[in-house]
């Protein structure tokens, strides 16, 4: 079997809440009160022991049956520095058969029409189809980072998501209350939006509130960031956006195939209306403001390969600066890979403990300059 190096781009974010909050109308100045990312990570670690992957759905299925899920293939953590890797598992399809395959060797012609269900059973086993996507949790830094891989993905959202999920649902961080909330739906407004609320109980001394649990990181930028956008703010000819949209192929069946499709996919297949993604690229003339820029970079997509923003200094013609060349970015090399199997929380941890403090020099070198930029604005 051939064996080659697999590297993985290690890309960091900066944990900027994790734990619990006072329940509050003014949500922009979050009040901390208990609950630490060390606390957090121990807790999901104790919880997923044990369990078998289709037990780690962090919520129930029955209540949210259209969600897409996400599982957990397992967690790795090194008892001296408490960093810990987490491998969370994109599933793509379900038993509905929302996701086929076609296997290699398959004849083509007029009436070929086999597939391989995502989510059925394949040789007597039933399968989770999906992507695993790698995360690196540092506690002593207050920052975590994902891995991507050719054969992964990064989804710091379903992250995010799964780890509220997790806490709001199975952790035991004390008398959890839930209550259900109708929202409107503005695309119909006879099927009203329902969400659950989540509080937990804070009692210490004469103090006492209900606390939400809040997760929210955002990508480490460069320390030069402001300086170089700053910098060539007054040159730039050129805006470039690039983006993935998705267009819609129009349903011609009758409508009764199209409400089968819609309740009964296994039975009447799948809806035909399907949405197929497009990349694009936009040049526009002229420069946004500096704030602008900076709100950009906040609102770019840190997990496309494709989404960015840049910017030309010299007509369109010209060469692109991405925003993304801005990222704190390194490379975690796994030697001897086959490049056929997903790799273990445990083999990815400790590949990192091996390099960790060469993968830490880029957080150390290239500190986060939003506090920096803040003061700025407000001087």
């Amino acid at each position: 079997m051939f064996m080659d190096q697999d590297r993985g781009l290690v890309t960091f974010f900066d944990i900027e809440e994790c734990g619990f909050y006072r329940l509050k109308r003014n949500s922009k100045d979050p009040e901390h009160k208990f609950g630490t990312l060390t606390e957090v990570l121990e807790d999901l670690c104790s919880w997923l022991n044990g369990k078998k992957i289709e037990q780690t759905l962090p919520w129930d299925p029955v209540k949210a049956p259209l969600r897409a899920k996400t599982y957990c293939r397992g967690m790795a953590v090194d008892p001296l520095t408490k960093d810990s890797v987490i491998v969370v598992y994109r599933a793509v399809g379900d038993h509905a058969g929302s996701i086929h395959g076609i296997k290699e060797g398959t004849k083509v012609g007029p009436d070929a029409n086999e597939t391989i269900v995502a989510g059925a059973e394949h040789d007597g086993d039933k399968i989770i189809w999906g992507q695993p996507c790698y995360y690196w949790f540092i506690p002593e830094h207050n920052k975590f980072a994902s891995i991507r891989f050719p054969h992964s993905s990064a989804d710091t959202g379903r992250l995010a998501s799964y780890v509220r999920d997790h806490v709001n649902n199975n952790s035991l961080f004390g008398r959890r209350k839930q209550r259900e909330i109708l929202r409107e739906n503005p695309k119909d407004s006879t099927r009203p939006i329902r969400s659950t609320v989540t509080t937990f109980p804070f009692e210490e001394g004469d103090e006492s509130c209900n606390c939400l649990f809040k997760f929210k990181a955002r990508e480490l930028k460069f320390n030069t960031l402001k300086e170089d956008l700053d910098g060539i703010h007054g040159q730039i000819t050129h805006t470039v956006i690039r983006d993935t949209t998705r267009s819609f192929i129009e349903d011609t069946r009758t409508p009764l195939l199209k409400i089968g499709s819609a309740y009964l996919p296994s039975f009447f297949g799948d809806s035909h209306t399907s949405q197929l993604p497009k990349k694009i690229e936009v040049i526009v003339d002229g420069s946004p403001s500096i704030d602008e820029l900076h709100r950009l970079f906040e609102i770019r997509d840190e997990d496309s390969s494709w989404n960015n923003i840049g910017f030309k200094i010299d007509g369109p013609g010209s060469g692109t600066t991405w925003l993304s060349e801005y990222t704190v970015k390194t490379e975690l090399v796994i030697h001897d890979s086959s490049g056929e199997d997903h790799y273990s929380p445990e083999l990815v941890l400790n590949k990192i403990k091996s390099v960790r403090q060469r993968l830490l020099s880029q957080i150390v070198k290239h500190v986060d300059d939003s506090d920096d930029y803040d003061k700025t604005k407000s001087a």
